[in-house]
């Protein structure tokens, strides 16, 4: 139990994988954080677009999890990676995850569209170790022809 006045950072997410392998090196932690403005044509996730749903945790818990999975990072070369969704509508969140797995040594990749406000895109580089932007395509608002 903390015994600070603050109060804890949450955020939503729609699930959480312990063993990926295709979201950067090594076996990765995998939070998939819920919510994403985009409506990309060809989403592989579009169940994480809703930012309501999904189930809001906070960092603390996150972080209860990852540390169970150290070794298996360590050993691999792996680490965490927070996708989504939008993991940068959740900057805060997704921020505070990466700073803690840092603390540890914990390899840190944040895979992002790059959707953010200026402010929180300045951000971006320092936030994790491996950063991957992945272009988008986005499903036309209206069809010519």
């Amino acid at each position: 139990m903390s015994l600070s006045n603050e109060t804890p950072i949450t955020g939503r997410i729609h699930s959480i994988e312990s063993g990926g392998m295709v979201d950067g090196p090594g076996i990765r932690f995998v939070v998939f954080t819920q919510g994403c403005p985009l409506r990309c044509l060809y989403c592989h996730n579009p169940d994480t677009q809703t930012l309501w749903e999904g189930r809001e945790i906070s960092v603390d818990e996150v972080m209860k999890e990852i540390v169970k999975y150290r070794s298996y990072m360590r050993f691999t070369g792996g680490g965490v990676t927070v996708t989504g969704g939008e993991p940068l509508i959740q900057h805060h969140f997704t921020r505070e995850i990466f700073r803690r797995c840092q603390e540890q040594g914990i390899h840190t990749t944040l895979d992002t569209s790059g959707f953010a406000s200026p402010k929180v895109a300045a951000t971006v580089p320092n936030m994790s170790t491996w950063r991957c932007y992945a272009s988008r395509h986005l499903i036309p608002r209206y069809t010519i022809g």
